[in-house]
């Protein structure tokens, strides 16, 4: 039988005292998703509602010496699907979350390093689902991520994930 490998959530509701959310988030990512170490993915802040990340232009580039597009949308993808992650930590939610659906826009061409953005402050929805996702051991969340200034973004992601609660002994 194939090895589990999704990612099941501690039941501790904070970061061990020596490893903050961000250090945590970005350690998983580098452990059961590698694709975000050579990218250079980088967890910049999460504040218990949003989380900032970050990957360097040099790895994520294309011919133009413009922001990839598949980067991008991995990144984007990544923004919301670590956001979800660590907020659902937080709330002591053990789960395991996929991409359902996924689609981004891309506004203008991405020439720095890139910052994602993802946020679900003041979110009725969110709070709609977390609820569902505790009264049913499911949820599906739609999530916007943003490339660059939210206020005018150069790209912009949304997605849906899907979350489940892990079966016991997994």
């Amino acid at each position: 039988r194939p090895a589990d490998r999704t990612v099941p959530m501690t039941r501790s509701t904070e970061p061990a005292a020596t490893e903050s959310a961000e250090a945590y988030l970005q350690a998983t990512w580098h452990r059961e998703i590698p694709i975000t170490a050579p990218m250079g993915l980088e967890v910049v802040a999460f504040d218990g509602s949003a989380l900032h990340i970050r990957a360097g232009l040099d790895e994520n580039r294309n011919v133009h010496g413009t922001g990839f597009a598949g980067s991008l949308y991995a990144i984007s993808a990544l923004a919301g699907w670590g956001l979800l992650h660590l907020v659902m930590r937080a709330a002591g939610e053990a789960n395991s979350i996929v991409i359902a659906d996924g689609r981004i826009r891309y506004h203008k061409p991405v020439t720095t390093d890139i910052d994602a953005r993802c946020s679900v402050a003041d979110d009725p929805a969110f709070a709609d689902g977390l609820a569902r996702f505790r009264e049913t051991g499911r949820a599906r969340f739609d999530l916007r991520a943003t490339i660059g200034d939210p206020s005018s973004p150069l790209a912009e992601f949304e997605g849906t994930y899907a979350v489940i609660r892990p079966k016991s002994g997994h």
